[in-house]
């Protein structure tokens, strides 16, 4: 598989996505993961591990209304 430079398309929609509130892309997490029979427990854990926030840290980040690029 090659890839090459983005077009300008997937740029723009790249920028969408990170542009997304985190609170909005969260439940769609949680679904997911729900889908893949695991907890939302277990997704609280991989993005703290990716992140370094703590719960109370990531609760804060969902109710801010934070981007997923600021989040991330």
């Amino acid at each position: 598989m090659t890839t090459g430079p983005l077009s300008s398309r997937q740029l723009a929609n790249m920028q969408r996505l990170f542009a997304t509130p985190f609170a909005e892309i969260y439940p769609l997490y949680v679904t997911k993961v729900q889908r893949k029979n695991r907890s939302e427990s277990e997704l609280r854990t991989v993005l703290s591990w990716l992140t370094g926030l703590d719960g109370r840290q990531l609760d804060l980040a969902i109710s801010s209304g934070e981007s997923l690029q600021e989040f991330f």
